[in-house]
């Protein structure tokens, strides 16, 4: 299933799932937006095909999959921004804010008097998405198992997937996401050290 993915933010996160999916799955139509044009730029210097914006509302309506990819502080104003011009209950709006539950997105989509109600998704990669190399762990709302697979089949081409039910989330993340990459940066540096005292 091709896809038109949107994602809003370009740090750490979005630029990695952006250059993720170009990478692997550059079948899809990615845009992204961001306040500040620096970060794009420098996606684009790389994927010139990429749609770049500084509007979030520019590049709602058109996606199949709108990918939250802000702090977890930011979520509710970005949401009050764009839920007004979500159209098909079809669409997916997937969060890769730690600490934000589908309960509490759904409450946010509810007070922003959204009439549509789109599948909901907490997606959690790491930024070894960005070299096809993630473990994604993905809860949903909503959702069929058709969109379950598509969501599974796009993640799938950077690395491992897992759908799982939302209450083993801060499980999975706690032994998948990037926290554990510093504790083997840890281990890797002391092997170096003891290799290089001798």
């Amino acid at each position: 299933l091709i896809m038109n993915i949107s994602i809003i933010g370009a740090g750490n996160m979005g630029a990695a799932v952006a250059r993720g999916i170009l990478s692997h799955s550059p079948e899809h139509t990615i845009a992204i937006s961001n306040p500040s044009r620096e970060k794009l730029d420098a996606l684009l210097r790389d994927f010139p095909q990429l749609r770049t914006t500084t509007d979030n509302k520019t590049i709602i309506a058109s996606a199949d999959l709108i990918i939250l990819a802000v702090k977890p502080w930011l979520i509710r104003e970005v949401m009050e921004e764009i839920c007004p011009l979500i159209e098909r209950p079809e669409q997916i709006l997937a969060s890769l804010a730690g600490g934000i539950g589908l309960t509490e997105l759904d409450n946010l989509l509810t007070r922003c008097s959204n009439t549509i109600s789109p599948i909901l998704c907490r997606i959690m990669p790491n930024t070894a998405i960005a070299l096809g190399s993630s473990m994604t762990f993905i809860s949903t709302l909503r959702s069929t198992p058709e969109k379950d697979e598509a969501l599974a089949c796009l993640f799938s081409t950077m690395g491992k997937v897992m759908l799982i039910k939302e209450e083993l989330m801060p499980a999975a993340t706690s032994l998948a996401s990037c926290g554990i990459a510093f504790a083997l940066r840890y281990i890797r540096a002391a092997m170096e050290g003891g290799v290089e005292l001798g």
